[in-house]
């Protein structure tokens, strides 16, 4: 938006900064719109520093805003009285601007901060007026000793508009213009408004302070910098070094924009660096971690299972161990969970190999799980723990292997890897609530320590007879190496959940082990245990053949649990039943009672209501 200034030295064009000063420039446009600076003086000349008008002519040191009342400043970082031609508004000091303002003669960096630039002069003929007006005379309070006035304003579209990037300040000019004629439809000619109020009555306190003083004083001018080089003489025409296109805001982003504006997206931005780097050195950690566990425990699976990994490939199926395969055979399931498989070895279907690890990449979530642990027994402190489960053939072979006769063509013997079903483990004491509570199996089973173990474990058995055939020296040695990180060894047929069903209960055979990681990251202790875990199924199939007196008892504590799942599953099949007898009895009244006419309902209704009465009193007679 830009506005050419009438006067009587010729005519002067101001382009206005509306987008980045808008109340300013409203105010501006909308006093130019009502006549407000007709025949205004420029009453005020400071050769090689300002000119000064926007008074109305009969008050030539007053003024006031559309709103009849002083406005805040806009002082904006990336408008400056850097340049001469620079439009400013004049004020007695902050939040105190009318309708006075001035134009630069040349730099005034000591005005920045204090008073609000909304515009700046367009052209050499406008800057050739004001060289002009520069050569008058002023007196010692810097009043020209020859009229100077803005005889009438005229308001014209930004020159600049039909450029493409403009076309945002278009639109604005566009919503300004409307506004301007608003406050010109409403009647505020403020010019006229003023003239025949003054005749009338004493000028108000909002149009003329009873001061009377001048918006700008400028008592410090006499110490502001001034630079020669381009400081205007009253005596030659006023040139300015600009670009071949006119100088706003649009062509220098470094003025248009400050670091200043930046704070708030650079706090987020650091902020989110520092999540991403946390959650990368996390991740990392965790998969050196994994690694270096699977490194460790990786050449004994090899050496009792012929395929190591998920998938069956040439590198897990050498004659030897190399740490290349560790890529192969891990499989990444989370940041913080890790997992492997293993299987080709007598006696066991298949292995899963669990690892589970703190997460590492996410502060947050660990400091609330550990929080939310000491309030709350349910949940479980974040560890971190290597969960294997081995999954016994137990006479099953011909439905899991491929049915390829063997090379001696005698039948497969499919008995030979089947033992007697039953629950046993050998626990650590700090854990043994969590696992009984969380664990279905381990609650079929009474605890028992051994003097043969550590004061640290128990063993938990439905039999002392399975225990003394179980508790063998390779296995009393390996607790006793494993250092404390044994969590847990469990032998058992049951489901970990407690069954609903009664198709729950079939027994499915597994094995499982779980250790600690060592924060040493020595895993050579643990190593005794895992290698008897591996190879307890061989023991199994040979030892765990029971007599038929502690068969019987472990059979009767899981037919008991069957009887009660099949009597709770009698009983809510009788509640469907009843529930559906109930639903036909309704059906069948219903439609014997929309058969009836209007008496016959009234006397079926009445005999129901006796019999329902009669029925209630019965009950309450059995009671007493």
């Amino acid at each position: 938006m830009s506005v050419t200034l009438h006067t009587n030295y010729g005519d002067i064009k101001i382009e206005v900064f509306c987008e980045s000063v808008p109340k300013t420039a409203e105010n501006f446009l909308a006093l130019c719109a009502s006549n407000y600076y007709d025949n205004s003086s420029f009453h005020r000349l400071i050769p090689n520093f300002m000119i000064q008008t926007g008074a109305p002519s009969s008050q030539p040191k007053g003024g006031t805003s559309i709103w009849g009342e002083f406005f805040e400043d806009e002082i904006r970082p990336t408008l400056r009285h850097n340049a001469p031609g620079i439009v400013s508004m004049a004020n007695k000091g902050p939040s105190t601007n009318g309708s006075q303002f001035f134009i630069c003669y040349q730099k005034a960096p000591h005005l920045d901060g204090k008073n609000t630039v909304f515009g700046h002069v367009l052209g050499d003929e406008s800057l050739a007026v004001l060289s002009r007006m520069a050569e008058v005379e002023v007196d010692k309070k810097h009043r020209p000793k020859q009229d100077i006035r803005i005889k009438n304003v005229t308001i014209h579209a930004n020159p600049l508009a039909n450029r493409r990037d403009l076309i945002v300040r278009f639109i604005a000019d566009d919503i300004l213009i409307s506004r301007i004629h608003l406050h010109a439809v409403k009647g505020l000619n403020m010019a006229a408004f003023l003239r025949k109020f003054m005749k009338n009555s004493e000028p108000s306190p909002l149009i003329a302070p009873a001061e009377d003083l001048d918006f700008a004083e400028f008592e410090e001018f006499s110490g502001a910098p001034i630079d020669n080089t381009e400081t205007i003489l009253a005596s030659e025409p006023i040139s300015i070094q600009k670009p071949s296109v006119p100088y706003t805001k649009w062509y220098n982003i470094h003025e248009r924009h400050s670091p200043g504006e930046f704070v708030q997206e650079g706090i987020i931005l650091s902020f989110l660096i520092v999540i991403i780097l946390i959650h990368l050195l996390g991740t990392g950690a965790n998969r050196k971690k994994a690694r270096n566990i699977i490194s460790a425990f990786g050449p004994t699976l090899h050496k009792e299972f012929r395929q190591l990994g998920f998938e069956a490939s040439s590198s897990s199926q050498n004659d030897e161990w190399s740490d290349e395969i560790v890529e192969d055979i891990i499989r990444e399931n989370s940041p913080s969970e890790f997992a492997s498989y293993a299987t080709g070895r007598q006696n066991v279907a298949f292995l899963d190999f669990n690892i589970t690890l703190l997460k590492r990449f996410s502060p947050l979530s660990l400091l609330a799980e550990a929080t939310m642990n000491m309030f709350f027994d349910t949940i479980a402190a974040p560890t971190e723990q290597i969960e294997v489960i081995l999954y016994p053939f137990d006479g099953r072979e011909a439905l899991l292997l491929p049915t390829n006769p063997s090379p001696t063509n005698e039948p497969r013997k499919e008995n030979k890897s089947k033992f007697d079903g039953f629950v046993w483990a050998i626990v650590n004491k700090d854990i043994i609530k969590q696992l009984r509570d969380d664990r279905y199996d381990l609650s079929l089973t009474s605890t028992k320590d051994s003097s043969k173990l550590p004061n640290w474990v128990t063993v938990m058995s439905e039999s002392s007879e399975i225990t003394e055939t179980l508790l063998a020296p390779e296995l009393i040695s390996g607790v006793k190496t494993s250092d404390g990180l044994l969590r847990y060894l469990i032998v058992t047929d049951q489901p970990v959940d407690q069954p609903i069903k009664i198709e729950d209960t079939t027994p499915k055979k597994r094995i499982y082990l779980g250790l600690g990681v060592p924060s040493s990251g020595d895993y050579t202790c643990l190593l005794p245990i895992f290698e008897y875990f591996l190879r307890l199924t061989d023991s199994l199939v040979q030892q765990a053949h029971f007599r038929p007196e502690v068969l019987r008892k472990v059979n009767s504590t899981r037919k008991e649990a069957i009887r009660k799942l099949q009597k709770s599953q009698d009983e809510q099949k009788a509640e469907e039943r009843n529930l559906e007898r109930e639903k036909s009895k309704k059906l069948k009244r219903d439609l014997e009672l929309k058969s009836l006419d209007s008496k016959a309902q009234k006397k079926y209704l009445e005999k129901e209501k006796e019999r329902e009465m009669r029925k209630n009193q019965k009950k309450l007679t059995q009671k007493r």
